[in-house]
């Protein structure tokens, strides 16, 4: 059999960029889930040092002209361990913020000096927390804490220093990581203000000393921030205005193409152009001008910084985050490679291999700034996979149809880590024909690429088989999520039946209508009895009929089915973990649950029942006999139980 791939539209937010290394359709696809899409196998190159020691190496005095193809940069993603250690300066990074922090929890601004700001703080706070997303070490949470600590002291919205607007960018992207790295929800509405703050101003800096591009660069920043922050949020008017900034900061990028290579303050415009990408580009990706911006943005930067603030490594880290973007939004691997570059060339600023980065090329060593090493920080944070080492989460199926009683359709909710900042390349599917709780046994019967929420099987015309399926997630690092919930299908009287067939919802189904659980199957009625009604307990659904008092057919329910299903009858759906159905003393119409065979004996055990019946088509009248304790039931057989007092019935899958 042949499988595919399908994604179907959900949300309107969370777009992966289309052309991001070819992964194919997201959350927001157009595709229905009736039409099979195209099926592919998508493997990612492992962005991971190959080792994380770190050896000590002379500090350089001046930048060189990067090249896309030069020896300053790897020639593809395999080659990424001719880069220093990623991982392991990472680490240098997070212990030298740690040594700049105040005791009131304030990041001091360099070695020089015992000054203290908000922004400098919220970034340390961000690189504390990815450090803990990436390593699982938790050693930096007090600091984190102070941080957060002094932050609500000294608000980004009023910071005066550095910028308002500029601080509550910080404020989002260190929010959203701490409360993905930790699970702490607890300074959301810090995140909020300056979210509200962000939007009220329409992301343009309240400050007189910097220049328009200055400003233009700190919106970029904005949008990016904010419309990563309002997605992980499902903040939907915090989405719009964060597109609505990168729609301001690409339409003055357009007007002013210069401004990606100029420098105001502590920013240059590898930064607009980045939040460009992690904004308006992530809604409505478009490679060919990702492509032609990127050209504007500066390889190297030879001009010292001209005063307090001012600072070579700082520009040259933004542009290295903007040619970082422009490979996220065209795929063209010469961008990533400039990036790296450009990386490597920052890292060998720390002369002293203290984790901390000078104002300028050739600075002395204990002159490093915190907020310069912050920039730096985010290079490296974008090339090590966000979850490196750790297995991806698992998806979770949630729904199984059929499309003209042709194709098998599974659905699933993406992994967590099936997004720009994660690392899931594709999904495996497995499939048994008898049905196992641990998955032993199947099967890998097919993989599709990260985005793809779904695949479809097709059934030949006649196929009575039963078929389970799990999906797992897979990384670049090739970690394997656990597995996911089970789907499957089953095949009620196989051999065919013609006339009254006694059947029963073994599934979670979506959606339990009388037509969507009996679907494709010819019938002229279907009858369910419900001792809870005492006046009127049958009830029925006949097709063309303009009341029926049967409408749905949940888990649990079973029916009577006047049929011409000469290939039996299917049912389709999640495998419940357990299903519990009460019963009423006396007759009762129920469905077996179970996914294996049972005997009567074994599934009515500890139920006070009195007797049983199944169906028997050579039995005219009620086509019924007694079941003795031995007869065997099998997924989606509807039977009858008689019991002495009202009790319950429970399944385990």
């Amino acid at each position: 059999m042949t499988m595919r791939s399908c994604s179907r539209g959900r949300r309107a937010s969370g777009k992966r960029l289309n052309s991001l290394a070819g992964l194919g359709h997201h959350e927001d696809g157009t595709l229905k889930r009736a039409l099979p899409c195209v099926f592919a196998l998508v493997v990612i190159v492992a962005l991971v040092p190959a080792t994380l020691s770190v050896t000590p190496f002379e500090k350089a005095a001046s930048p060189p002209n990067v090249p896309s193809q030069s020896s300053s940069a790897p020639h593809a993603l395999s080659n990424i361990s001719d880069n220093p250690a990623y991982l392991g300066n990472f680490t240098l990074t997070a212990a030298f913020e740690a040594k700049m922090q105040g005791i009131d929890g304030g990041e001091i601004e360099n070695e020089t000096t015992t000054f203290e700001n908000t922004d400098n703080t919220l970034e340390a706070i961000w690189v504390w927390s990815r450090y803990y997303t990436l390593t699982r070490d938790d050693r930096y949470f007090a600091n984190v804490s102070a941080a957060w600590n002094y932050s609500w002291a000294n608000p980004a919205w009023l910071e005066t220093d550095s910028g308002k607007v500029y601080s509550c960018s910080w404020a989002l992207k260190a929010e959203l990581e701490f409360r993905r790295a930790y699970g702490n929800r607890s300074n959301i509405a810090y995140a909020n203000r300056c979210a509200t703050f962000i939007l009220g101003r329409s992301g343009w800096e309240p400050v007189f000393w910097l220049m328009d591009w200055g400003k233009n660069d700190i919106r970029g920043l904005a949008a990016g921030n904010l419309y990563d922050w309002a997605v992980e949020q499902g903040n939907e008017t915090a989405r719009l205005g964060a597109i609505a900034l990168g729609n301001a900061t690409k339409a003055a990028i357009e007007a002013n193409s210069i401004w990606l290579a100029v420098e105001d303050w502590a920013l240059a415009g590898g930064v607009a152009y980045w939040g460009v990408v992690h904004s308006t580009l992530r809604e409505y990706p478009n490679a060919t001008w990702a492509e032609q911006y990127a050209a504007f943005l500066k390889t190297n930067v030879t001009t010292p910084g001209g005063g307090p603030g001012n600072s070579q490594c700082g520009w040259y880290a933004w542009y290295a985050l903007g040619h970082y973007a422009a490979w996220e939004a065209t795929g063209n691997t010469s961008h990533l490679n400039q990036s790296l570059g450009m990386v490597a060339w920052l890292i060998l600023q720390d002369g002293d291999r203290d984790g901390g980065i000078p104002t300028n090329f050739g600075d002395p060593d204990n002159k490093d700034e915190s907020w310069v090493t912050s920039y730096r920080a985010l290079d490296i944070g974008e090339i090590i996979p966000a979850w490196h080492g750790q297995p991806p989460d698992p998806p979770a199926l949630t729904a199984v149809d059929t499309v003209t009683g042709i194709y098998l359709n599974v659905f699933w909710n993406l992994s967590l880590q099936d997004s720009y900042i994660g690392d899931v390349v594709r999904y495996d599917i497995y499939l048994g024909k008898a049905y196992d709780s641990t998955g032993a046994g199947y099967s890998l019967w097919g993989s599709v690429p990260a985005g793809a929420d779904g695949f479809s099987v097709p059934i030949l015309v006649g196929d009575t088989s039963s078929y389970f399926f799990y999906v797992v997630a897979v990384d670049s690092e090739w970690l394997t999520s656990g597995m996911s919930n089970q789907a499957g299908r089953v095949v009620e009287y196989g051999a065919g039946i013609v006339g009254n067939a006694l059947l029963g919802n073994p599934f979670i189904v979506p959606n339990d209508d009388v037509l969507e659980v009996i679907d494709w199957v010819m019938f002229d009625y279907i009858r369910a009895y419900d001792p809870s009604r005492p006046v009127s307990p049958w009830t029925s659904y006949a097709p063309g009929r303009s009341y029926q008092s049967l409408t749905h057919l949940p888990l649990g329910m079973g029916f009577w089915l006047n049929t011409t299903a000469i290939f039996g009858v299917p049912f389709v759906g999640l495998v419940p973990d357990s299903a519990v159905i009460s019963l009423k003393a006396g007759w009762n119409l129920v469905a077996s649950c179970s996914m294996i065979n049972r005997t009567v004996g074994d599934m009515l055990a500890g139920v006070p029942w009195v007797a049983a019946e199944v169906l028997d088509a050579s039995q005219p009248g009620y086509y019924l006999r007694r079941a003795s304790s031995t007869d065997i039931l099998f997924p989606g057989q509807g039977f009858w139980v008689q019991v002495a007092s009202d009790s319950t019935l429970a399944f385990y899958n």
